[in-house]
Parts: C-alpha cells; sequence; structure tokens
C-alpha cells in the first residue's frame, strides 16, 4: 500500500523507494493513483530515484491527475524522483534535505554501432528531463542543463533560489500531521478531535507561544496511539492529556477502538509464528528422514557375497592351496 486516506477528499501518496528495478514500479503507482480519482493529494517524496521510464510514466499519471497534487520532499531526493515531483501543483521541501538533478546514466555491451545508439537514446532522455524542469520552473533549456552537467547537490535554499521548489519549511511541517492523524479515528469523532487540536492549538498559541512544540508533541503521541505504535504507559499519559478535551465516553472509544486494532495486529502475528514454527517442525522431521536414509544407503553398498566370502574365505583357494601343499612337499 503507498497510499493513505486522509478523509474522504484527500489522501497521501509515498514515493520512498527506488523507482522501477525491484523498488516502485509505474504500474503499482498507477493503479493506486487510478483509486483516488478527484482528490486532492498529498505527495511525500524520499528517493534517490531510479528507472527514467518508470519515473516518467508516474510523472504523466500526475500530470492528468485531477485533484490537487501538493509535493512534500521531506527526505533527499534525487534524479528521477525530482523530477516527479515537478508534477506537482505546488513543491514544499524540508529545510535540513538535499536535492540533486543530473544527466541520465546507463550502462550499454555492443560495438561502436550499440554504443553510438545508447549515447542517441540517453540524449532524447536527457531533452525529455530538461523540457519537465524548463516548465515548472521557468529556467532556460541551457540553464537547466547547466544543472544537469554539474550534478550538485543542493540544500533547501539553494533549490529554491535555483527555482525548483516552492516553499521551504520546518521538518515537523512537512507533512500534514493532524489531518493523517484522524485517519484511524471513528468517523463520528473524527470532526470533534479535529476541532479539538485545532482548540488546543490556537490557545496554546495565545497564551505560551513558546510552548507551541507541545502541542506538537501531543498530536505526535496521539498520532502513535491512535495506530497502536504506544505502549501501555504512553496510552494512560495521553488519555490523561485529552480527557479536558473530551468527554469520557469519547476517550473510552478511542481507547477501546486502540486495544481493539492492537488485539489484531498481535493475533496476525501470532499466526505468522505458529505457521513458521509448523514448517520448521515438518523441515526438521524431512532432515531426519533424509539422514537415516543416506546412512542406510552408506551402510549398504558392499556386495552381501563379497561380504561372506571375506568372512568365511574362499573354499577354491584354499582347496589350491593345499594341493599345492601336499605335491611339493612345502612345510
Amino acid at each position: 500500500m503507498i497510499f493513505n486516506e486522509i478523509n474522504e477528499h484527500k489522501s497521501e501518496i509515498n514515493i520512498n523507494d527506488t523507482i522501477g528495478f525491484w523498488g516502485l514500479s509505474h504500474q503499482e503507482f498507477s493503479n493506486q493513483l487510478n483509486e483516488l480519482q478527484g482528490k486532492d493529494i498529498q505527495l511525500n517524496i524520499a528517493s534517490y530515484g531510479g528507472v527514467v521510464n518508470d519515473a516518467f510514466a508516474i510523472y504523466n499519471s500526475l500530470r492528468s491527475h485531477t485533484g490537487k497534487i501538493t509535493a512534500n520532499i521531506y527526505g533527499d531526493s534525487a534524479s528521477a524522483a525530482t523530477f516527479i515531483a515537478m508534477a506537482a501543483d505546488e513543491i514544499r521541501m524540508a529545510d535540513n534535505v538535499l536535492f540533486l538533478v543530473h544527466n541520465v546514466q546507463g550502462v550499454a555491451v555492443g560495438d561502436t554501432e550499440e554504443m553510438k545508439k545508447t549515447i542517441e537514446v540517453m540524449d532524447k532522455l536527457n531533452k525529455n528531463i530538461v523540457n519537465v524542469y524548463k516548465k515548472r520552473t521557468g529556467l532556460t533549456a541551457s540553464k537547466v542543463k547547466k544543472f544537469m552537467n554539474n550534478e550538485e547537490w543542493w540544500t533547501a535554499k539553494e533549490t529554491k533560489d535555483n527555482g525548483f521548489i516552492d516553499k521551504i519549511v520546518e521538518p515537523s511541517e512537512i507533512i500534514n500531521r493532524k489531518e493523517a492523524l484522524v485517519n484511524c479515528v471513528d468517523e463520528k469523532l473524527k470532526e470533534k478531535l479535529v476541532n479539538k487540536l485545532t482548540n488546543i492549538n490556537q490557545t496554546t498559541m495565545a497564551e505560551e507561544n513558546k510552548d507551541a512544540s507541545k502541542v506538537d508533541a501531543l498530536i505526535e503521541k496521539m498520532g502513535n496511539f491512535f495506530t497502536a505504535k504506544v505502549d501501555t504507559k504512553e496510552v494512560k499519559e495521553v488519555a490523561e492529556v485529552v480527557e479536558d478535551s473530551f468527554s469520557k465516553e469519547d476517550v473510552d472509544s478511542i481507547v477501546n477502538a486502540a486495544k481493539e486494532n492492537a488485539t489484531k495486529l498481535n493475533e496476525a502475528n501470532d499466526e505468522i509464528v505458529n505457521a513458521k514454527d509448523d514448517e520448521i517442525v515438518k523441515l526438521k522431521a524431512e532432515l531426519e528422514k533424509a539422514t537415516a536414509t543416506a546412512t542406510n544407503v552408506s551402510g549398504g553398498n558392499e556386495d552381501p557375497e563379497a561380504k561372506e566370502l571375506k568372512e568365511v574365505g574362499n573354499p577354491f583357494c584354499d582347496y589350491t592351496a593345499s594341493r599345492m601343499l601336499n605335491k611339493f612337499k612345502i612345510d
């Protein structure tokens, strides 16, 4: 699963793997994107790129999407991943990550004619990439080509100054955690939860501006809480913090939902472990059987008749030797 439904109007898609090869294929991406027609998309990118053909297919799929696309570059991104970001209506970048554009790279095997063909194809791909950057940034083709030739890692400020992104944001703001938070909450509580969190944030900012980070920490803890990633102690801490803003019924409902989620995860894990245990038992039995068979075979290779002759002697040889001894009177 590469996307997460935030609400009925918006979803997030994550590109945090190699593009193509053994990573994210354009087919997988397109299949997921087709399920989100009409929705706004939060496109989270942290990838070093990959296969150009897959990346162009993903780029074209995004360009044809009807909803608004906001690209969030939340980790170091390079190569094909950067021109995929160009498909977005708005590109945001965390202030502590890096960005790299460069020429197409590849390997060719064959004679000089094959090498020439490869160069021609790579030149065409480079021109296509230049056009993508050019359309999005407004830069000239020669300027974009110079950047690609230099192959330099840019900071967020350099990336913005060069025209490749629209906005630099703090790491805590790069992904909308508040929207992601309500994804696992019961439908009836979603609106109330968002309102409560908004009120908490506004009140805190008004009274104690320096303590705004506490609200972020609370949201992050609650986000973990709803996805059953915290222990019992943290669950109690979160419950204590929010009980002033929610009724007991609300808190009970949220806690029960988290417990049910955790129980399901544990049951699924137990099934996997039990299946593996059964498989190990079967493999051990097969191994013991194979070992026993190998032992019997190695011990039974000797010819039974040869074994019998070895133990009782050879009558013909004994008789012949006796006659020779008597004939020649050999003591």
